[in-house]
């Protein structure tokens, strides 16, 4: 859809070329972007780059803003300012492989409205004023529930995070009922260079999520790891293991390096280095497992719960 080098920059007052152009200000977009059901298939957008740096007021713009499409592929591309660099509405069988977002003010990699069997891969996110990668079922208007499903989000690098955003959040953010379920955050190296931001967060009425072999740095005031409520609902289901946090500094009002207050959470054999917060793990919810979790220096206890968790086969402080 675009040749290897080619590089589009959005003018200072680009505008949408015609009343009916979806949001977003887009650069590009699917030929049936406003189709009821999965129209467009097969898209790949391969080694070009999206420049918004020339505008003064990039909210709401989104380099690549496809929607309704089945068979995506995008490769080795480049965006630079701007809201999103991708944005995946209502798709399915999409994959974001080895690309570069620098300085977004939103998401670099987004997933909305349901989109499911989608992965993002070997990315780097350098610079971000928001979130590194997002996943959620409703649409764009908050207004309908709905449930993103089968994600991987697998060996990407994201350096710098915006101040109370994530790395990486799997969410909700609808009416009750609204998530993303059977969603693997797996190998994600994530600092967020000190500032107040989480690095993995799982919200929102899905199921069956994972956080594995994650290493988050250099937080300062939430929870490195968290799962939580929003306004879909909490999610269930969660297994958080193997993952590693090192020099995270929690408030007091965060607790935790890892927090759960989640129904059915296993947090298992995760590495807590380094850091200072009241508790390196926190459980506040029913049928939670605690298991071969580690803790290495820092200042900080070690569990706090509400007597609903059971903690088992841990490692020596």
């Amino acid at each position: 859809m675009c040749r290897t080098g080619a590089v589009f920059v959005a003018g200072p007052r680009w505008l949408p070329p015609r009343e009916d152009f979806p949001p977003g200000r887009p650069i590009l977009i699917n030929q049936n972007y406003l189709a009821s059901d999965i129209t467009d298939s097969d898209i790949i957008i391969d080694g070009c780059s999206f420049d918004y740096t020339a505008m003064s007021e990039v909210a709401g713009t989104h380099a690549i803003r496809f929607r309704m499409a089945r068979g995506v592929r995008i490769t080795d591309i480049t965006c630079i300012g701007g809201n999103d660099c991708t944005a995946m509405l209502g798709t399915v069988d999409t994959v974001v492989s080895r690309s570069k977002c620098l300085q977004s003010t939103n998401a670099c990699f987004d997933h909305w409205e349901g989109a499911r069997d989608f992965v993002v891969r070997e990315n780097t996110v350098s610079g971000a004023f928001g979130y590194g990668i997002l996943a959620t079922g409703t649409d764009t208007s908050h207004a309908t529930a709905g449930m993103a499903l089968n994600g991987l989000i697998e060996g990407n690098r994201i350096s710098g995070v915006g101040v109370q955003f994530a790395g990486i959040w799997v969410n909700g953010l609808g009416p009750p009922g609204s998530g993303a379920s059977k969603v693997r955050v797996v190998q994600n190296q994530i600092d967020v260079g000190g500032a107040a931001a989480v690095c993995v967060k799982f919200s929102g009425s899905g199921a069956d999520l994972v956080a594995r072999s994650n290493t988050c740095e250099h937080g300062n005031g939430p929870a490195a790891i968290v799962v939580g409520r929003d306004s879909g609902g909490v999610p269930t289901s969660v297994l958080i293991t193997e993952n590693v946090i090192k020099d995270w500094r929690a408030t007091a009002e965060s607790v935790a390096a890892i927090t759960s207050k989640a129904v059915a959470t296993r947090i298992e054999k995760n590495i807590v280095q380094g850091g200072t917060y009241p508790f390196a793990i926190w459980l506040d919810g029913h049928n939670q497992v605690a298991r071969g979790n580690r803790v290495d220096g820092g200042t900080h206890g070690k569990y706090l719960n509400t007597g609903n968790a059971v903690v088992t086969d841990d490692r020596p402080q």
